[in-house]
């Protein structure tokens, strides 16, 4: 069966939630859509339904320096391009788009071979080298910062936003003090600092009447909810959700006073579709530094507040404080109008359309 667009995901939320914001578009307009995706199953990314007819390529990351090792990224690599031509020349899509990730490398080449347009989305401050090699054949480029375009050929680049899932909730409470998010697949260290200091925050704001919901990821899940338990029968009024992963993040969103999260570009591009505090911790080891530098743009726009994980906690205590007694939202609002780019994932798609047929 032909598809007009592939649309090639990760495994990670921060690939496969812009990718499946685009085909959710593209799917009002009628148009017949592809996604693709690595074989290789991360087993912390619990599965999602995507709606969407799915192909599986055996493509998988860089996966060390030895030469054994090395050669075998060099077999994958090589074995999912092959495998891309095939899939390519099978459903015929005119167009591909992608968000970067290991996978993206293989198939944004083989659509190139095969003289198929090619789009890439940018979500990080810096590109990360899926989309550095993808943007020499790209005919487009979708940035979220835009800075982006100094590490990318300029002449490509749109700076429309990351594409979020756009849904609405209108009247909601903000019922939910704080709101943790470590990522799709969860972050061990920012779990336990943000759980070691909890007692103290408690007592700090001299009554236990706090509400949290906590996204672990599911390797920590057991240890945390745990944690969270122990807390319970000491403070009988302290509420909290514990979840290894939240798939309608929206639905928690949009009840939040301050949000904590990584800084990958997929949180940070939903979280500003509503008006709350926002505490940013940047993955020390993330690829070229991207989190932190998105977590300082950030900052800088003063849309977001940053600790780092070599900080003593007790500043990642008094920020949470400092957040839970402002609640100047519609200040917020006012501020993220200068850096938050309404509409992305319809300019997006609609200037990949409009492209298309001129």
């Amino acid at each position: 069966m032909k598809s007009e667009f592939l649309i090639c995901l990760g495994t990670t939320g921060g690939h496969i939630f812009p990718g499946l914001a685009i085909a959710n578009e593209l799917q009002k307009k009628d148009r017949k859509i592809l996604l693709v995706n690595a074989k290789v199953n991360n087993k912390n990314m619990p599965n999602i339904n995507f709606d969407h007819q799915l192909e599986l390529i055996d493509a998988k990351p860089f996966i060390g320096s030895s030469k054994s090792n090395k050669f075998k990224s060099i077999f994958y690599l090589i074995k999912s391009f092959f495998e891309s031509l095939k899939m390519i020349k099978k459903y015929n899509p005119n167009v591909l788009i992608g968000s970067g990730g290991f996978v993206w490398v293989p198939i944004s080449l083989a659509g190139w071979i095969m003289r198929k347009k090619v789009y890439t989305l940018e979500g990080n401050f810096i590109p990360g080298l899926a989309n550095k090699i993808a943007s020499k054949i790209s005919t487009k480029i979708y940035t979220n910062f835009e800075g982006s375009k100094n590490y990318l050929p300029k002449n490509k680049c749109i700076n429309y936003g990351y594409p979020v899932r756009e849904k609405i909730l209108k009247n909601l409470k903000r019922d939910i003090d704080i709101l943790l998010v470590g990522g799709s697949q969860g972050a061990e260290n920012l779990n336990l600092k943000f759980a070691t200091q909890l007692e103290n925050l408690i007592i700090k704001l001299k009554n236990n009447n706090v509400k949290i919901v906590h996204q672990t990821g599911i390797n920590d899940y057991k240890k945390i909810l745990s944690f969270y338990i122990k807390l319970k029968k000491k403070y009988n009024n302290f509420n909290f959700i514990v979840e290894p992963f939240i798939n309608d993040l929206y639905e928690f969103l949009g009840r939040t006073k301050i949000l904590i999260s990584r800084g990958g570009a997929s949180t940070i591009a939903e979280s500003l579709l509503f008006n709350l505090n926002l505490i940013l911790v940047p993955l020390k080891n993330s690829a070229n530094n991207h989190q932190y530098l998105n977590c300082i743009e950030m900052r800088n726009t003063e849309l977001a507040e940053v600790w780092l994980e070599n900080e003593e906690l007790y500043k990642l205590t008094d920020k949470i404080i400092f957040n839970l007694k402002n609640d100047s939202y519609d200040e917020i609002g006012i501020k993220k109008e200068k850096f938050f780019k309404r509409n992305s994932t319809k300019k997006i798609v609609n200037d990949i359309l409009n492209n298309e047929e001129n």
